[in-house]
Parts: C-alpha cells; sequence; structure tokens
C-alpha cells in the first residue's frame, strides 16, 4: 500500500473513509500519477457491502467508452448500482429528484470546469481529458460551456485560424482531441475589465 498512497493519505489513516471515497481513491492510485486512464464503477450490494469494478486503458476512446457504460447503467449519477429504495413515497416524487440531481451535476461540473479554466484557457483536448477523468461524458460539458457562452463568461478560438469560433463549437470529442499537439479551440474565461 505504501507505494500507491504516501504517509499522510487518508487511506492509510485510522479515520473511517466513505465507501465511494475510497474507491475513488483506489481508480486514482491504479492511473500510477496519470500513465493511465482509470475509471471505477461501484455496485451496491447492502447498506455496508459495496463491489468495485476499475476499468484501466492507455488510450482516451477506452476511457470515454467507459464512462459512457457507466452513465447508460446509472443514468442519474454515472457513478454505480445503488439498491432501489423501497419506500413507495420515493416513487411518488422520483421525476423531481431526478430534475434535482441533473441540476446538481450540472453545478458541480460548472463549478469544477470554472476552477480548471480559471487558471488559464485550455484547449479542447485538455478540457476533454479533464472531463473524462472526472466521470462527465462530453454531451455533458458541452451543455456547461452553451450556458457559459450563453452567459458570456468564455470566448472559443479556433487556434489555426485565430478568430473566434463558431458559436456552439466547443470540439470536445475524441477524433478532434486525439492529437495534442495539434488542439482545434482554446476556450478562455472572458473578464469583466476585458472589452472582448
Amino acid at each position: 500500500i505504501e507505494q500507491f498512497f504516501p504517509a499522510d493519505h487518508k487511506i492509510r489513516s485510522e479515520e473511517p473513509m466513505d465507501v465511494k471515497e475510497y474507491i475513488d481513491a483506489l481508480s486514482e492510485a491504479l492511473s500510477f500519477n496519470g500513465k493511465y486512464y482509470t475509471s471505477s464503477y461501484f455496485i451496491e450490494r447492502d447498506s455496508r457491502n459495496y463491489f468495485a469494478l476499475f476499468s484501466i486503458c492507455n488510450n482516451l476512446l477506452g476511457l470515454e467508452k467507459a464512462v459512457e457504460t457507466k452513465w447508460s447503467l446509472d443514468e442519474e449519477d454515472g457513478q454505480g448500482f445503488h439498491l432501489p429504495d423501497k419506500t413507495m413515497q420515493m416513487n411518488l416524487f422520483a421525476e423531481m429528484f431526478k430534475e434535482e440531481n441533473r441540476k446538481e451535476h450540472f453545478e458541480e461540473l460548472k463549478n469544477m470546469l470554472f476552477s480548471f479554466l480559471i487558471e488559464r484557457g485550455r484547449t479542447n483536448g485538455e478540457i476533454y481529458r479533464f472531463i473524462l477523468r472526472k466521470g462527465y461524458l462530453p454531451k455533458h460539458v458541452n451543455a456547461v460551456l452553451r450556458c457559459l457562452q450563453d452567459c458570456k463568461l468564455i470566448k472559443v478560438t479556433l487556434l489555426d485560424l485565430a478568430k473566434e469560433a463558431r458559436k456552439g463549437s466547443f470540439y470536445i470529442n475524441y477524433d478532434a482531441s486525439k492529437d495534442i499537439k495539434h488542439p482545434k479551440v482554446l476556450i478562455e474565461l472572458k473578464y469583466e475589465n476585458n472589452k472582448d
């Protein structure tokens, strides 16, 4: 365990960890400092027992397919299999809770993306890798980017033409992102003191 986690890592301490947090820590360790792309999927057996499946690959498309599969199996969270809630009230409000969950994921991804972009402008490839490693799909981040673009919070520049990209052209997909040396667009936050 010492080769995967430093002495000060939470997984090596005596304090209890959330099961999902533990699985995420193992998934991160299995990436061998970013050398491989990893993803995890938990299976809830009962309230105290979980299993986890880990996907490890050296190709971005493999990671995208793993994340895509997770979201097809768990449409609400894209994280794992939950035991069904046996209370009748949950069924009465299931659609309302699903919509709330979607809004929470949207806000979570928006905050993660905003923090990622605040450091500096990012290429389509950087954003593609970032969101896949966070367990989200291109369709999720495209919705967030459209929202930010509609609010005039981001600037999207075509790198080969050095001009602003057409609205909604983010190129967050495997084909446009696989060549790290030739990204399509640069996405930057706009600041109020900036006139563009």
